[in-house]
């Protein structure tokens, strides 16, 4: 049987609640089911690539600034080249530049993790790309039912 590609995007791989929830799935998911590839943006000293390395094939795009919009075409030469069959974004950066990305490129499942209330406080136009993003998404997991109510 033909294993399910799976392609993780997210910031880092420090040891935030994010990090800690991917490396709980990358642990958990089937090995005989699933490939796994965990792409992140930038290194942190804290990294949990060693844990994570165990699991997944991690891809390092080493961005230096956040909001590089380099990164969209870094993005779209790694789902080309590894053909994922399903993408799970966690994090705003990460989630706006994988749906931009696939707006680009052959169209594998796309789905989100929301880790936070829609903040208020941030400008809105980034509330309009996230809301954008999400909506772009195929699935959306919200981690708390107050997540759930503020999408």
């Amino acid at each position: 049987m033909k294993k399910i590609k799976l392609l993780y995007i997210i910031t880092s791989l420090g040891r935030g609640g994010a990090e800690k929830l991917l490396l709980y799935y990358l642990k958990n998911l089937d090995k005989g089911k699933y490939s796994l590839y965990v792409c992140c943006f930038r290194e942190k000293p804290d990294d949990l690539i060693p844990e994570m390395s165990e699991f997944a094939q991690i891809i390092n795009l080493k961005v230096k600034n956040k909001f590089n919009p380099i990164v969209i075409v870094s993005i779209h030469k790694l789902i080309r080249e590894i053909s994922p069959d399903i993408i799970h974004t966690h994090l705003f950066q990460p989630r706006v530049y994988a749906t931009i990305a696939l707006i680009f490129s052959k169209r594998p499942v796309l789905i989100t993790q929301k880790h936070s209330i829609v903040n208020p406080k941030k400008h809105h136009i980034f509330i309009l790309f996230e809301m954008i993003s999400i909506w772009m998404n195929d699935k959306v997991i919200a981690i708390s039912e107050s997540v759930k109510k503020s999408l």
